[in-house]
């Protein structure tokens, strides 16, 4: 038999060279003996501004996502007491309360009526925050009606709607006439949002979503480096979706009849009015808009409602920095903005 002999200095020295390296290649196997933990998705959900409100940040780390969705959550609450028609504290009631004198505002609430401004007056009228007259007479936020007001009645709220009578003063202050009453339903949701989005972005987060109850904007991409996928709802199935679309770094907002409404003798009453007849704009079954930011998406997807089809395309066409949809009252889509064609996957039919 042929022995073999070891060289046990040559083993012991192979032996101290090879085991760190298979050491190290367990632990990356095995541990990640240290690496950089992956991108997760972390959210939170909280009722507020009158909707579920639901956030989602894509971060390696757990504590600076749980301070960030609090901080989030905590700026949608301050715009909601900040802007609130119905709360005490906030400036809008105290505005309203003050109708006909001067009323102190923040600086914040100033710039965004200035906003509201413009583009009532690049709607012709069609986007109007004066419009609280008329959104307290029909009582669709309360949900207290179930029948129609009268003609008179339309007609005395209709006399305190006109946005052009709003005064913005130095201060900075607002007046507005006595009897009209301010409301920023219309865009407050989406300003909201962007507030939301802004406070993420201070934490030095760069992929989230915001959902305040269809008002969305989006930042980045998901955990797993896709556009985030945004579906559109079915106007009269609020189980289906009639269409998706993915999205990066973008705000997205419908507008639709299907929201806050009532039927009262075979005819749908919603929320969106018409500051010029004071009845719900009757053309469209929902425009969606897509934007830079969500407050625009928000103000601009009620003008082009109230607008209609024709005057709608028209502005949708015309409006900069905007991209739409425009679903006539059958369903069928009136206007897609070109930007859009491509893009925007329209679901099969029976798909949920």
């Amino acid at each position: 038999m042929r022995r073999t002999n070891f060289n046990y200095r040559q083993l012991a020295v192979l032996a101290a060279r090879t085991f760190p390296l298979i050491w190290g290649l367990v632990c990356v196997a095995v541990w990640g003996c240290g690496s950089k933990p992956s991108p997760r998705l972390y959210r939170r959900s909280q009722l507020l501004m009158g909707t579920l409100v639901e956030i989602k940040v894509v971060t390696d780390h757990q504590e600076k996502a749980d301070r960030a969705l609090e901080a989030a959550l905590g700026e949608i609450k301050r715009i909601e007491e900040l802007m609130s028609r119905s709360r005490p504290e906030s400036e809008i009631w105290k505005i309203n309360h003050s109708a006909g004198r001067p009323a102190a505002i923040s600086r914040e609430l100033a710039s965004l009526l200035e906003d509201a401004r413009k583009i009532g007056e690049s709607s012709a009228g069609a986007f109007d925050v004066s419009i609280g007259a008329l959104s307290l007479l029909w009582g669709f936020e309360e949900g207290n009606r179930s029948v129609p007001p009268t003609p008179s009645e339309l007609a005395q709220a209709s006399r305190q709607v006109d946005y052009r009578k709003i005064e913005l003063l130095s201060g900075p202050q607002v007046v507005i006439p006595p009897r009209m009453r301010l409301d920023l339903g219309a865009i407050a949701k989406g300003y909201a949002v962007d507030c939301a989005i802004n406070t993420l972005q201070s934490y030095g987060l760069t992929g989230a979503l915001v959902d305040a109850g269809g008002d969305i904007r989006v930042i980045g991409r998901r955990a797993d480096g896709k556009r985030w996928h945004i579906g559109l709802q079915n106007s009269r199935d609020r189980d289906k979706i009639s269409a998706t679309i993915r999205l990066a770094d973008q705000a997205i907002v419908t507008s639709g009849d299907y929201e806050r409404y009532f039927i009262y003798q075979g005819v749908r009453y919603h929320h969106i009015l018409d500051p010029k007849t004071g009845y719900p704009a009757r053309d469209c079954q929902s425009v969606t808009v897509l934007a830079n930011t969500a407050a625009k998406a928000d103000a601009w997807a009620t003008a082009i409602f109230v607008s209609g089809l024709e005057k709608g395309a028209e502005l949708a066409s015309k409006v900069s920095d905007i991209e739409v949809v425009i679903v006539d009252i059958t369903g069928k889509i009136h206007y897609l903005s070109p930007a859009l064609e491509g893009r925007l996957q329209i679901a099969q039919e029976g798909s949920g």
